[in-house]
């Protein structure tokens, strides 16, 4: 047996052109070994295109100079990647007959949250053998610890021209056949459900949250309701969960995937773990990666989503299992920059983050100088970290990393700061309770308390008092003589004709002066992630892409991992995204003739 490291194609390599070898990063040719005439022969570099010995490694020769076909690239890139040593999750090469399999089915889905329970549901109903490994001791990933269901439009056409210019408005990746594809499949998402559950209901719960583009008015974000479930992420992933269980599909637990096990091109099953033992599960015709996204993952995040760390509010087993094993199989990649992530708290003792939702009006946001920044109720939430995420060229900092919501008394004795019905893994996994009157976080310091704004920006570590009173004071003058925000276009009230991101909340009271006198609050707020969306390009059957956007041989991926969506994000698409891909993926995994 012989094994490749995570750092295969997409890693290994640096820049590649159509018709020649690629670049190789210097670190993955020192692997080769430092003798010239073996680390050449090793690559299959003709004589006469070999450098000096001495700038080969030292002055970074190019490879690009080397003139090879398509097939005698993707054979020298593995061959580079073999070389690498293991790092957890890969890939391992194998004939069938050298592995002592441990179990096996026709389809193995790895990960049991939105995607890999539909995936495994679809690839049963279509007449395969299945099991499921999941690397935590619950299943639910993300979907688990959401608030919602998905987007279920109310005009095919009108979506896609909707969700096409988001993917233009921020200049992301994007495949027309996968958004046909998805945009085809989300108009039947609620008889699914209802399918699966006859006691589901779906309402709507909210819209659009861009609805300055066209297409806008058919959103429909869409909640399940009727079946048991404390939440909504919580009936989403017990409907699945229990059609799993009528269908006796197994699920084991505690059981993360490590490699993926090959043979010649195809994908044949899976190294996985159980305690401190590896087991061996064959795929006689394919399998499925649906492990979710990486944002637990502090390498990967340092090395696709830029600037400051993030918290996360999602599921802590999203550590890009999946995204290293597809990686070191030779995936294509797209969407590595993508995230949804709004703006929250951090609780001291808890693992998770929790997103802040502003329901009442007296409230802005301001950096650490005590400024604000941007439209509070205009930011679509789940891009809200984009707004923050801006370096200071001149002062070397992240300014807005964290901001500050400033409030008056009035805003905080209208209720609890954050919903205890939202989302979020602290939420519904930790089960942290936001007391009704704040007096819980104003006691740990979570919410911050000044009698005046001059003490509460020196809490805040704010070097200049007067910045902050002198924004709240051209705030309040503002929406007193004006009844508009002067600097950011802040309305009293939202327009009525539009549909809000969250039905019936906030339109007619968006903005209101903070008192003139009496206490003032703070909480410090920072990006929290929900999911990252990045991982490896898929077709519209949900197979694996390679670089040249060919299938590799019985291996899908559905989900947050390799998700449709790209720099912006329509808020309740990713469930959608998970349910839709996972189906389609199980079914042409069932459809494969068995090895």
């Amino acid at each position: 047996m012989q094994c490749i490291g995570v750092n295969s194609l997409s890693d290994a390599l640096t820049r590649k052109r159509k018709d020649s070898f690629p670049v190789i990063h210097l670190k993955m040719l020192a692997i080769a070994g430092k003798n010239k005439k073996r680390r050449n022969a090793f690559l299959g570099i003709p004589k006469s295109q070999c450098p000096p010995s001495r700038s080969f490694l030292s002055k970074g020769w190019k490879m690009d100079k080397v003139q090879q076909s398509r097939r005698t690239f993707l054979k020298t890139a593995a061959a580079v990647a073999a070389a690498a040593p293991l790092a957890g999750c890969g890939v391992m090469d194998a004939q069938a007959k050298d592995v002592t399999w441990n179990r096996e089915a026709d389809v193995v889905v790895l990960g049991y949250g939105n995607a890999g329970t539909n995936a495994a549901i679809e690839a049963h109903d279509a007449g395969a053998s299945v099991i499921v490994l999941e690397k935590m001791s619950i299943g639910g990933g993300n979907v688990a610890v959401s608030a919602v269901a998905s987007v279920i439009p109310t005009n095919r056409d009108a979506y896609f021209t909707y969700l096409k210019s988001l993917y233009e408005l921020s200049r992301s990746e994007w495949d027309e056949g996968i958004l046909n594809v998805f945009c085809d499949e989300s108009m039947k998402l609620g008889d699914w459900m209802k399918k699966l559950d006859p006691r589901a209901e779906v309402g709507v719960y909210g819209h659009a949250g861009y609805q300055q583009l066209p297409g806008a008015d058919s959103v429909n974000k869409c909640s399940l309701r009727g079946v048991p479930g404390l939440k909504g992420g919580d009936r989403l992933f017990n409907t699945f969960d229990r059609a799993v269980k009528a269908r006796n599909i197994p699920v084991l637990f505690n059981t993360p995937a490590r490699k993926l096990v090959r043979e010649g091109t195809q994908i044949i099953g899976v190294e996985a773990l159980q305690g401190n033992r590896p087991i061996y599960i064959r795929a006689k015709k394919a399998v499925i990666i649906c492990t979710g996204g990486f944002q637990c993952n502090p390498e990967l995040m340092q090395k696709y989503i830029y600037g400051n760390p993030m918290s996360y509010l999602g599921s802590p087993g999203n550590t890009g299992d999946g995204l290293l094993m597809a990686q070191a199989a030779g995936s294509g990649l797209w969407h590595m920059n993508s995230v949804s992530a709004p703006l929250g708290v951090q609780i001291p003792g808890l693992k998770s983050a929790i997103n802040v939702v502003v329901r009442q009006p007296s409230f802005i946001w301001v950096d650490q100088d005590g400024r604000r920044f941007v439209n509070e109720k205009k930011l679509d939430y789940h891009c809200s970290w984009m707004a923050v995420n801006v370096f200071d060229a001149i002062n070397h900092r992240y300014p807005r990393i964290p901001c500050f919501m400033i409030m008056d008394k009035a805003y905080l004795d209208k209720g609890p700061l954050v919903f205890n019905g939202g989302s979020g893994y602290a939420l519904n996994r930790e089960n942290y309770k936001w007391s009704r009157d704040n007096s819980k976080e104003l006691a740990s310091g979570v919410i911050i308390e000044a009698p005046t704004l001059e003490a509460l920006a020196k809490k805040l570590g704010m070097k200049d008092p007067e910045i902050l009173k002198n924004q709240v004071a051209r705030w309040n003058s503002d929406l007193k003589e004006k009844g508009i925000d002067t600097e950011y276009g802040r309305t009293l009230t939202a327009d009525p004709k539009m549909k809000t991101v969250f039905a019936g909340r906030d339109v007619r009271n968006w903005s209101a002066p903070l008192a003139e006198t009496g206490l003032y609050y703070a909480v410090k707020l920072v990006p929290v992630m929900y999911h990252t969306m990045g991982g490896p390009k898929k077709s519209v059957k949900a197979e694996v892409l390679d670089p040249y956007g060919k299938p590799i041989p019985r291996l899908f991926v559905a989900g947050e991992l390799g998700s449709t969506w790209g720099l912006t994000y329509q808020g309740a698409c990713a469930n959608a995204d998970a349910i839709i891909f996972g189906r389609i993926a199980g079914r042409e995994a069932a459809k494969l003739p068995s090895l």
